[in-house]
């Protein structure tokens, strides 16, 4: 997950500002599809109506304590949820590069 902390582009956005900014996130997705045994893409973006401040998607997949997935919980998938408090994600570190360094390392 990208993280909305002083090092991303978005910090400091707010809903008034995402409209008068006329801002659009693009989501890239890569996954194996084990019933086609190939990788399939997909690509969506959204527009300011689109944004839900203060919410975050709900968690569709456990992981066991070594980090490993249990289970997908696919009636979960696109589901929200209010977004409260500061909810660690797990498996970020808080060492991730900014995000002029990721485009450096492009």
């Amino acid at each position: 997950m990208h993280v909305l902390d002083e090092r991303s582009p978005l910090h400091g956005y707010d809903t008034a500002r995402t409209i008068e900014a006329d801002v659009r996130v693009f989501v890239m997705l890569e996954a194996r599809d084990p019933t086609l045994a190939t990788m399939v893409h997909d690509t969506r973006y959204y527009a300011p109506g689109d944004i839900r401040f203060g919410m975050r998607y709900r968690d569709a997949v456990t992981m066991a304590e070594g980090g490993t997935v249990v289970a997908a919980d696919l009636t979960k998938i696109g589901a929200l949820e209010p977004d409260v408090g500061e909810r660690q994600e797990p498996g970020w570190t808080g060492q991730e590069p900014s995000w002029t360094e990721r485009e450096e390392v492009r």
